[in-house]
């Protein structure tokens, strides 16, 4: 969401390559320190999150939501003793989505069972992330990573358990119709996109053998 932080990344990385052996150490838990605080729309999974529910949210007839609520909702872990109504309304927002998304997937839910259906949706799917939530009580109390990764596993579960959307999807679009196309690349071989209506911007590191 926010440009600079994207970049300190890209630079973090730079200068790691370029530190000598003895200040190597200090350089990497620098560079642990500043991942830590990132926050989550620099994580290539919030964009493919975005890129879904904006291409298919309409077809799959789940309420409009931005950019900054969905980032804001999967960053809330808000405890009941400094509750914030703004980032509970967020993460609130987040539960909703999920509960519509595994309504179409014949999965029935709400909000104070979520976290319960979602331990046993994984673990019908043998899926590592039903142990991630075992101990939680509440969706809203999991780490941003976790969340992050059931909202992304979800989604995705739209083309296989979502008979209805795999339908309309396979009739309505074409490959060129899913892909975001970068504005460019830059000399360091990273590759931009942007998303106008959350000015939001991504960069992926390319291998300098892909470009040839």
């Amino acid at each position: 969401m926010e440009e600079h932080e994207l970049k300190l990344e890209t630079a973090a990385g730079d200068d790691v390559s370029q530190e000598s052996e003895g200040t190597s150490e200090n350089n990497s838990n620098s560079k642990m320190d500043f991942k830590l605080n990132l926050r989550i729309s620099a994580d290539p999974d919030f964009l493919c999150i975005a890129q879904f529910i904006g291409t298919f949210g309409l077809l799959l007839g789940i309420p409009p939501m931005t950019l900054d609520t969905l980032e804001d909702g999967l960053e809330s872990n808000k405890s009941k003793s400094s509750h914030d109504a703004y980032f509970d309304a967020c993460s609130t927002a987040v539960e909703h989505l999920l509960i519509s998304l595994l309504k179409r997937c014949g999965i029935l839910s709400n909000i104070e069972k979520l976290t319960e259906t979602l331990m046993e949706y994984f673990r019908a799917r043998d899926e590592p992330l039903s142990s991630m939530i075992a101990n939680c009580t509440n969706f809203h109390e999991l780490e941003k990573s976790v969340k992050l990764k059931i909202l992304k596993f979800v989604c995705l579960s739209q083309f296989d358990e979502n008979s209805k959307f795999k339908s309309e999807f396979n009739s309505q679009y074409s490959p060129d119709d899913l892909r975001w196309l970068p504005l460019g690349r830059d000399f360091e071989s990273c590759q931009y996109w942007f998303i106008a209506v959350s000015s939001l911007l991504f960069t992926k590191r390319l291998l300098l053998s892909n470009l040839c």
